[in-house]
């Protein structure tokens, strides 16, 4: 608890003495604030976002199908195809975090929007070793038009089971290096 209120207090959310927690300014900069040590990047955070990303995908994924519209189900099938066909780890990378950001769009709640978009603030500086260590799943291009498939027929519990599946292929290699990192520092 300590470290997480000191983590608080260097990105200016906490104020130690007056007990409040607060912020001036609703940037997407929070997570990369509280992520990052002065050069050195918290890897015990690091795993704890796609610890998250694991838990609230499903559900993302799921209330996405419940809600979808017209302009969702092009998009994720759009996406979903443009990842399928390039062979890219960095493109398909690039293209998985846009098919989570429109999902996370897709859900009409602002909420998770903003979730999603600072989990991609947080996962960007480390783009160079997240695409190889995310191959896994980001080769996995038949997942994603599945899902795509799943949301757009409105399929929420396999929408649900397609996003867990997916996201244990791109998170748990992330997490095992980030448990790996923290141990040898």
């Amino acid at each position: 608890m300590h470290e997480t209120l000191d983590r608080l207090a260097r990105a200016g959310l906490y104020q130690p003495g007056k007990g409040r927690i607060g912020r001036n300014s609703e940037g997407l900069d929070l997570l990369r604030q509280i992520t990052f040590t002065g050069t050195r990047h918290d890897y015990t955070l690091m795993r704890g976002v796609y610890e998250l990303c694991q838990r609230m995908g499903p559900e993302l994924a799921a209330l996405a199908a419940a809600r979808v519209t017209n302009s969702l189900r092009s998009g994720l099938r759009s996406v979903a195809a443009a990842l399928d066909s390039t062979e890219d780890l960095c493109q398909r990378y690039e293209l998985s975090f846009e098919f989570w950001q429109r999902t996370g769009s897709g859900t009409d709640s602002s909420l998770f929007a903003v979730i999603t978009n600072n989990l991609r603030v947080v996962a960007d500086p480390c783009a160079g070793l997240l695409a190889p260590t995310m191959a896994p799943g980001l080769r996995r291009g038949d997942l994603y038009l599945e899902l795509a498939e799943a949301i757009a027929e409105t399929d929420i519990e396999l929408s649900r089971a397609l996003a867990r599946r997916l996201l244990a292929l791109l998170c748990d290699p992330v997490i095992a290096v980030a448990r790996s990192l923290e141990a040898s520092h």
